[in-house]
C-alpha cells in the first residue's frame, strides 16, 4: 500500500515546501521487496566437438534470486494554472545478498524531474523508460516483469549473438508523455549524444550516440492497442566493435483485451534491424529478425494463473563483403506457466515453470534472471517460487 507522507508525519525529515502562499508539496515513498528460490539449468546439447563445454553446459543448480526489488520516492507540488512540478527517483535493491550489487543498492531505475500540464501531459528530464521497453511488457503478466517467468526472451535480441539496448532505459533523456484524448495518447523521448566524438580512433568515423523513441496508445473499454518505434545510434551493437558507425532500430506493436470473464489476453510483435556502416570483410553489415509473444492471465478471487508463449524467427542479413548471412536454425521458443496467490494487498506468492528451447545455432537466454554464457542449442529450464511485498 502506497502511503503519502504528510508534513506532520515527516516534517523533521522532508520539511514542508511552499510556493507563494498556495502550493504545498506532497511526497510518496513506495517500493517492493521480492525474492524467489529457483532450480535452473541450461543444457548445451550442440557444440562444435559434439561434447558439452563446462563453460556453457550449466547443470541444474539452486539459487535465491532478487526479482527487481526497488525503493522510490515521488514528489509533486501544485504551481497553479494547471501546472504541477513533479520528481521521482527509483533505485534497485539487493534482496539476495549477491556481490553483483554494492551493499543493499542496485542501479538507478527511472529518475526524473519535470512539469505536468493538466490538459496536455508531463515533460520529464532524467533516466526514462522508452517506448520500446514499455511495449515489450504488453503480454507479460509476471508480477515485476522480471525473473525467468518474464516471457519476453523472444524480443531480447537476435539469437543471443546481438544484444541490443531496446529493453534498457534511456539515459541523458528528455521525454513527453501526453494525457489521453478520446482514448488516444502519445509519448516521445530523446536521449542526448553525450558520447559524441569528432572521429573514432579505430575507424576515423564521427560517432554520435543519440536515440529517439516514439510510442502511441489507444484505449477503448476492454481494448488496449500500443505501438512503438525506436532508433539508437552508434551503440556499437552489431559487431561489438569500438568506434563502429551503427544503427539499431525496432518496430513494436502490442494489444491487450479484457474478456467479460476478467481474463486478459495480449500479444506483442517486433521487428529489429541492425546495421554497421564500418564493417569490412566477413563482419556483419546488416541483420534483421522478428519475434512475437502471446500471454494471458485469469484472476479468480485471490488466485491468478498466467502464462505465455514466445517465438523468435531466424535472422537474415548480409556481410560486408556482400555475402548473405546464414541464419538457419537461429530461432527459439519459450513457454511460461505460473500461479499467483494474493495473501493480502501487500504480499503475493508466485510460483512458475519457464522453458526456453534454442534452435541448434541460437544462444538466447532468459530476458531477466538468465544464466549467461550458454551454448548454442541450449535448453533452459527454470522452476521457482517466491514472495513479493509491495508498499
Amino acid at each position: 500500500m502506497k502511503k503519502k507522507l504528510i508534513p506532520i508525519a515527516i516534517g523533521s525529515l522532508l520539511g514542508t515546501v511552499s510556493i507563494g502562499t498556495h502550493a504545498q508539496a506532497s511526497y510518496t515513498i513506495f517500493g517492493n521487496f521480492a525474492a524467489q528460490m529457483e532450480s535452473i539449468s541450461a543444457t548445451d546439447s550442440v557444440t562444435a566437438t559434439g561434447a558439452p563445454s563446462p563453460l556453457t553446459d550449466r547443470p541444474n543448480r539452486l539459487r535465491l534470486s532478487n526479482v527487481s526489488s526497488d525503493l522510490g520516492v515521488r514528489a509533486s507540488v501544485k504551481i497553479g494554472n494547471g501546472l504541477t512540478g513533479v520528481a521521482s527517483a527509483v533505485t534497485g535493491l539487493n534482496a539476495d545478498g549477491s556481490t553483483a550489487q554494492a551493499g543493499m543498492w542496485g542501479t538507478a531505475k527511472d529518475v526524473f524531474v519535470g512539469l505536468s500540464f493538466d490538459e496536455a501531459g508531463t515533460l520529464k528530464l532524467g533516466r526514462l523508460t522508452g517506448a520500446a521497453r514499455w511495449i515489450s511488457g504488453t503480454p507479460d503478466f509476471s508480477p515485476a516483469g522480471a525473473g525467468p517467468q518474464d516471457n519476453q526472451a523472444a524480443l531480447s535480441g537476435a539469437a543471443g549473438i546481438v544484444s541490443p539496448l531496446f529493453n534498457a532505459r534511456l539515459d541523458n533523456a528528455i521525454g513527453f508523455e501526453s494525457v489521453r484524448w478520446n482514448g488516444f495518447s502519445v509519448r516521445g523521448y530523446y536521449s542526448a549524444n553525450e558520447g559524441k566524438s569528432n572521429s573514432a580512433v579505430t575507424t576515423g568515423q564521427r560517432i554520435s550516440d543519440h536515440s529517439y523513441s516514439l510510442g502511441a496508445q489507444y484505449v477503448n473499454g476492454p481494448l488496449d492497442l500500443r505501438a512503438a518505434y525506436e532508433l539508437r545510434n552508434d551503440k556499437q551493437t552489431l559487431n561489438a566493435g569500438s568506434g563502429a558507425k551503427t544503427s539499431d532500430k525496432v518496430y513494436r506493436i502490442g494489444a491487450r483485451y479484457t474478456l467479460p470473464t476478467s481474463t486478459i489476453v495480449a500479444i506483442t510483435f517486433d521487428r529489429q534491424n541492425y546495421s554497421d556502416d564500418t564493417a569490412t570483410g566477413t563482419a556483419r553489415r546488416s541483420l534483421s529478425k522478428s519475434g512475437w509473444v502471446i500471454g494471458a492471465k485469469h484472476n479468480f478471487g485471490k488466485h491468478a494463473v498466467y502464462g505465455g508463449f514466445g517465438s523468435a524467427g531466424n535472422y537474415s542479413g548480409r556481410l560486408a563483403n556482400g555475402t548473405a548471412l546464414d541464419g538457419a536454425n537461429t530461432g527459439m521458443r519459450q513457454v511460461v506457466l505460473a500461479y499467483n496467490y494474493a495473501i493480502n494487498k501487500e504480499l503475493v506468492f508466485d510460483t512458475f515453470v519457464s522453458v526456453l528451447q534454442n534452435r541448434s545455432r541460437a544462444r538466447y537466454d532468459y530476458d531477466s534472471g538468465g544464466l549467461g554464457s550458454i551454448g548454442s542449442g541450449a535448453k533452459l529450464t527454470a522452476i521457482g517460487a517466491g514472495l513479493r511485498y509491495s508498499f
